[in-house]
This record gives structure tokens, sequence and C-alpha cells, in this order.
């Protein structure tokens, strides 16, 4: 499932030298706690007046902590942009920073190109809201709340345009979902569900789907919800229906998790239902249902499970078994959230790694995926928020974890890396602004994009079209 986009401020590229693994992104669900607002964050920030500063760079950072390089991206002062993953392709990565992408060259920094997609800096029609890769390309979607909403396919190396789909006004409604086989399912506004060939840019089918909260997509199936209902299509093949879902939640939402759909209530409160319902994705048959009774956020999935946690005022940490539904275990646990979305997640085969709020402030903790006993935790800071991102780097011997964490003193993020094994540290390092989007490994580093909170202030100027 790709990540609401929020509205934030400034972009930088932050890279932690380490050989790196995948991590496993959170899937979001319904259910998060309350949390502070960016707008609070500002205003509390020392020195901040109306609205602060905004820079946007990309470093390097060793696992000791040491700053390799820095380069400077160009920014609006108080423009909001969007937080996007950032992606890294044959040595290149790629950033996205409100109106403008960036591709970088991971090795040394050197910014290879800037595409610019609308001069004003103000304008939602160039604003980029997602990213995706595929057949050695990136895609990037503009202008996804505009009548001048537009899907683009740039060559990583140079930043060449390869290919360009506008897509019917007024623009998509709520996130998109990549199949399998480069096939991008999104949603308009008018209830029409749509796949796109990321490898051409060609429309591949539509069907009206009406009312629903947006696609999800488990290999080659894409299905969308709602009403009560959901309905899984082929990617591929013309997009013809698979199968009908019947019996859940009247306001039904889907996310892809664990190799299944699983369905809940975008209404939360109020009598609404609280049961997570696992479906087939081949045959939308019902697997499993999970209702703890508290509503459930799902929080991600791994090889060990599916972690789901209530928010309550007794909150609760689950991992449950994928085939059946049975819980493996559970603990009395708070996982750290911001916006009403959980940090990422990684669940291994034998590890459960997480952000946990706790009495003294937010913990990195490692649960024994096999019993949910903590193997260890470290504090992350007595005044650290939610926010959390986490990704795996394989070392000379063993393993490490690298965690980002707000810091509540600031409009700062803390990333600190551990073994993964004992705990023991290997490097810290403050970085301005708030890391947001989901970390990203590229070979020996992890990528993170930073931003500023949004701001009331509108901006004003305008971006260069320069490209090199």
């Amino acid at each position: 499932m790709t990540r609401p986009a929020f509205a934030v401020g400034c972009a930088a590229a932050v890279l932690l030298s380490a050989v790196a693994c995948g991590t496993t992104r959170g899937a979001v669900g319904p259910a998060a706690p309350p949390t502070r607002s960016a707008a609070a964050r500002s205003a509390s920030a020392p020195g901040s007046g109306s609205c602060p500063t905004r820079r946007a760079y990309a470093t390097e950072v060793t696992a000791a902590g040491r700053v390799a390089w820095q380069v400077s991206l160009p920014t609006a002062a108080q423009q909001q942009g969007i937080a996007a993953q950032p992606l890294v392709i044959s040595g290149v990565a790629v950033f996205a920073e409100e109106n403008a992408v960036y591709g970088i060259r991971v090795s040394d920094g050197h910014l290879l190109w800037r595409r610019v997609f609308s001069k004003d800096i103000a304008s939602l029609t160039g604003a980029v809201y997602g990213l995706w890769q595929a057949d050695g390309r990136v895609v990037m979607l503009t202008g996804q709340v505009t009548s001048s909403a537009r899907l683009t396919a740039l060559t990583p190396s140079t930043g060449a345009v390869r290919w360009t789909l506008p897509l019917p006004a007024p623009g998509l409604l709520g996130s998109q979902a990549q199949g399998s086989g480069a096939a991008l399912a999104i949603l308009r506004p008018n209830g029409v569900l749509e796949s796109v060939d990321l490898d051409s840019g060609r429309v591949l089918w539509t069907r009206p789907v009406g009312p629903s909260a947006g696609p999800a997509a488990v290999g080659p199936v894409i299905a969308a919800g709602g009403n009560g209902l959901a309905v899984g299509y082929a990617a591929r093949g013309g997009g013809r229906s698979l199968w009908t879902a019947r019996g859940l939640p009247p306001e039904t939402n889907l996310t892809a998790a664990g190799g299944l759909f699983l369905a809940w209530s975008n209404a939360q409160g109020g009598g609404a239902p609280t049961a997570v319902t696992a479906l087939n994705p081949r045959t939308g048959r019902l697997a499993w249902r999970f209702d703890p009774g508290p509503a459930v956020t799902i929080l991600g999935a791994g090889p060990a499970g599916i972690a789901l946690a209530t928010y309550t005022a007794h909150p609760r940490l689950y991992l449950v078994n994928p085939a059946t539904g049975r819980v493996r275990w559970s603990a009395a646990t708070f996982a750290a959230a911001e916006y009403g979305l959980p940090g990422q997640l990684v669940v291994t085969g034998s590890r459960v790694i997480l952000a946990e709020g706790s009495a003294g402030g937010t913990r990195l903790a490692v649960r024994n995926a096999a019993d949910g006993r903590v193997l260890w935790s470290t504090p992350l800071g007595a005044d650290a928020e939610g926010g959390a991102n986490l990704a795996l780097l394989p070392l000379a011997a063993g393993q490490a974890v690298a965690a980002t964490v707000w810091q509540g003193s600031g409009l700062s993020t803390r990333l600190t890396v551990n073994r993964l094994a004992t705990g023991a540290p290997l490097g810290s390092r403050t970085l301005p602004d708030l890391v947001m989007a989901p970390l990203t490994v590229a070979g020996t580093s992890v990528l993170a994009q930073s931003d500023s909170p949004a701001c009331a202030i509108a901006a004003t100027g305008t971006a260069t079209t320069r490209t090199r």
C-alpha cells in the first residue's frame, strides 16, 4: 500500500553508510492515537516565529555519525511539499521536493539533474505526489488533486522524459497501488478504477467500482472496496473480474499485507465495525477475521506474521499468523505514532522491530517473533515523539538496525544505529527537520527524506525550469 501524502515542508536526502538489505513498509490501517499537529510543533519551536525557514539538502552520514558529503537542493523558504519515499535506480537516488524531482548519484552525492513540473512553486499542478519504478525508469504522479494530474516517466541517469500520461480531470482520489507486472492501480473521483502500464504509460483498462477509499494490490491482483464489498481484478489481461467478496464493513477500506487483502472499516467509533477481515487474493474467499474489540491498526507484515495494534486506554500489539489469523502473541505496549499513522515496522522471520511508547519516552524495541519477548530495547530520547522509521543493515559481522525518530524539543530528527543482535550503539546523528517518509535502502546506504512542518503562509516566487 502507498502511504498517503502529507503536506509538509522542505526535503533532505540523508544517507547512512552500511551495507543494506530491505525494509518492511508499514501498511496503514485505522485507529491510531491523536497526536500533536505540525502547526503546534512549529509554533513551539524556538525562534520559529510564524513559520520556520525551510532548507533542503542531501547528506551522507556514516554509521559512526560522520558527514561524508552534503548537497544543497533549491526550495522555497515557506512552501509546503509532499513526503514521498525516495527511490534508487541504477546508482541514482531520486528525491521529490515540492514541484520538482532530483537525480543524485549515490556514490558521491553529485546532483545529476533536476526537473521542474511548474514554474509557480505554490501551484498544486506541479506538486509531486508519488514515485514508482518500472523498466529501469522512475515514474511520478504530479498534480494529483488538480485537472492537470499526470504520470511522467523519466530516465534516472539524465532526467529525460520517456513518456507522459495526462489523467482525466479533476485528478485522482486517495492512494495508488502498484501490482506485479508494472501495473499501477489508480482511482478517479467518479469511482472509476484504472490500471496503467508503467512501462509504456498506456491505460490497460478501466472499471466502474463506485465509492471507494482506494485500490490495493497483491501480486497480479488489484482490488477495490466500498459499500460492504470488495472486487478483485486481474491487473493485466483486460482487467477481468476475478471475484466479489460481500459481507464487509459498510465503509470498506483495503490494505495489502502478508500476501492478503485486509478489509476494515473506514469509519471509526459510534458502533462502527472493528474487525479486520482477511481475503484470499486469488479467490476473494474469507481467510479469517480478527476482532480484539477496539478498532485495529495494521502496522505491517513480514515472514513471521502480520503486526496489528489497538490504541485504547490499554493499547496492545499483536502478531497474527497470516495463514490462520490466530494470534501468535500479544503484548501490552504502545506502537509509537504521529499524524494518526504508525511509524515503520520491520518483521523478519525471527524478530519484530518497532518504536514503542513508554512513560520515559519512545524506545526502540526488538522482540522475539516466536513469543513477543523483548530481546533488547534502547531509549530514543526522553522527548522523542512519533514518526519512527526503520531499516535493517547487514554489517561485516551480523546486522544493524537504523532508526529515525522526531525530537519533541525542536524541529529535528535523531538517527541512530544499533547492532540487531545486542542493541550495542554504532552511531547517531541529529538531522534538522522531520523524517516522515519511509527509509530507503541503497546498497551500502540508507536514504531518508526530511521535511519541515507545513506552514500557513503562502509561498511566493517562481522556480527555475532549467535542467542539466
